[in-house]
Order: structure tokens, then sequence, then C-alpha cells
């Protein structure tokens, strides 16, 4: 059983022959926190637009703050797609790989990876289709950040969004309009229906 958050230290008694005791008098015992969509690791492994903090590093430092607030599952929330934040293709390979290396040889709480497929992104599907192969993927769901469309659909959302996110001007974030347009007029639907299938195949969520 899960459980995290106390007033005051619990003292554990493990007794082989009985039941697991913890002695909690005093303290405040709370079940374990689940989250499946957290994308601040992403956010944090960035130092400012365009430098990026050591991987292992950020990992180590947001895992602490995780254990801290009570979270004792993690979903950590990876993203293929382009011109959005750091959401290139061997970014979240090396992420993955590294939430996956840390696993088994230490972690204070238990990771797993919640991969969002950004529908235009065209190069991406063989990749994700080999990290649910392998078992590294344990979540997975397709998304469609562009202009015009659900949290964008106010004229100026979405570029106001890459500005900020990417520290980009008003001709850079037209570029990459532009190019995202261009690449969500030739998604394959076809294919990405095939890569849920066998996600489901594989009994992802």
């Amino acid at each position: 059983m899960d459980y995290a958050g106390s007033k005051s230290s619990a003292v554990e008694t493990i007794d082989e022959s009985k039941d697991r005791i913890i002695e909690a008098e005093g303290a405040w015992v709370l079940p374990g926190l689940v989250d499946i969509h957290w994308r601040h690791y992403r956010e944090g492994g960035r130092a400012s637009a365009g430098t990026l903090f050591p991987m292992e590093m950020a990992f180590l430092q947001y895992e602490r703050k995780l254990a801290g607030h009570g979270i004792t599952t993690m979903m950590h929330s990876l993203s293929f797609g382009v011109g959005l934040s750091l959401r290139g293709e061997h970014l979240v390979s090396q992420l993955i790989d590294l939430i996956r290396s840390c696993k088994p040889e230490r972690a204070m709480i238990r990771h797993g990876v919640h991969l969002r497929y950004e529908v235009s992104q065209p190069t991406g599907i063989p990749l994700a289709r080999r990290l649910i192969e392998e078992g590294a993927i344990d979540y997975l769901s397709l998304m469609d950040h562009a202009r015009g469309i659900g949290q964008y659909a106010r004229p100026g959302a979405f570029q106001r969004y890459v500005m900020k996110n990417q520290g980009v001007s008003l001709d850079e974030v037209e570029k990459i309009v532009e190019e995202l347009q261009e690449r969500r007029a030739k998604v394959d639907w076809n294919a990405l229906r095939e890569l849920t299938a066998f996600a489901r195949a594989e009994e992802l969520r």
C-alpha cells in the first residue's frame, strides 16, 4: 500500500512472521497520489528557450518534488511534435530511455510514460510503434495542436502560445504555423488508426 506525507516521523516495524506494521501515531497517513498527465519534467528540463539542463539532473530534482507532494505513481506526459516545446523525437526518445533506466536501478516513486502523439508529426509512427513493442509506453493518446482548433480556436491564440513557449518572433511563429498547416494537410489517418489499433492489441491504456 502506498502512503505519503506526515507531520511527524512514522516508525516502521517489520516482523517477518506477521503483517507489516507502521506506527504512525500523531502523523498524517494518506493514499499515494497517481498522476496520469504530468509534463513539468519536460518543461523543467529547459533552462531557457533553446537551452536544456542535463536530463538526469532534471529528472532526479523533479522526482524529489513529486515524492514530497505525496505522488507515488507518475505518468510522464511526453509529446511527439515539431515547434512546440521539447517535443522532438530524439529528445523524447532520450527522456523515455532515462525513465526506463531509472525504474529498475533506483527510483523514489513509480514511473510510467504517457506518449502524446501529435497527428501532424509525419515521421514519428515507426518510433512510436517500436516503443510500444518494447514496452516503453504505458499510455497513448493522439493530439492535434494547431491554429484554429480546440484550445487555440480564438484568432492568434496558437501564435501567442508558441511565441511564449519557444521564445520566437512573430515572423518565426508564422513560419512554424505555415509548416504545421502543410503537415496537417498530409496526415495519414489510416496509419494513425493502425497505430492505435496496435496499441490496444498490446493492452495499452
